[in-house]
């Protein structure tokens, strides 16, 4: 999947008459904006063990940016739904910090049975139980980023999202996620967990 950006030139000319004995100067001004490109990879799906809650592989997403310029916080949101199909954000991580790279967790959700918002909730704490959370379920995860970018996590008051700065020239802005899943958001004896496909949407915002 590509994702193009528009990109504004904006071409500038002005010309003055030329009289004789009389040198002008013409000019030409060349406005242009932001250009951005990106390319998205990746493995983007996996089976998870009935017994255990591992992934069958682990998932990974990269996002390929080439950019004229320097931007300034680029960011990379995740959007799970609750049984009222209100939308949140599958991000939780206890470090404000910049750096290049940062870790977090992250909450999917059984979109075929969703879970209540306490579900949710309840797989963002540092700890968790499977019992206070079915139908949603953590993994761990590391988002990096090159080319002398940083990112940093915002918490918005629990729906938190990266923002990052993304330098001019090609950068990658890769998220990895664990096959095992956080401690306390699956166990088998439990058996909350409804079978179905569990996801979460995640998307670049505020590109120029």
């Amino acid at each position: 999947m590509r994702h193009y950006l528009g990109i504004l030139l904006l071409l500038l000319f002005a010309q003055n008459p030329v009289f004789a004995d009389t040198m002008e100067t013409n000019s030409v001004v060349v406005y242009s904006s932001a250009t951005v490109t990106v390319e998205e990879s990746g493995v983007h799906s996996a089976t998870i063990d009935p017994d255990t809650g591992a992934l069958s592989s682990s998932l990974s997403l990269d996002f390929a940016i080439t950019a004229n310029s320097d931007i300034n916080n680029v960011l990379v949101r995740s959007v799970i739904s609750d049984a009222d199909l209100s939308q949140h954000s599958a991000f939780t991580t206890p470090s404000v910090s910049t750096s290049t790279s940062q870790c977090f967790c992250f909450v999917f959700t059984n979109d075929d049975c969703k879970p209540e918002v306490s579900s949710i909730n309840n797989c963002k704490l540092s700890s968790c139980s499977a019992s206070s959370n079915p139908d949603s379920i953590a993994y761990q995860g590391t988002i990096t980023i090159n080319n002398s970018g940083s990112i940093s996590f915002v918490p918005n008051s629990g729906e938190g999202y990266f923002s990052c700065e993304v330098k001019e020239g090609s950068t990658n802005l890769n998220l990895q996620i664990s096959t095992t899943p956080k401690p306390g958001t699956y166990d088998l004896l439990t058996a909350l967990d409804e079978p179905g496909d569990y996801q979460v949407t995640i998307y670049l915002d505020n590109l120029p």
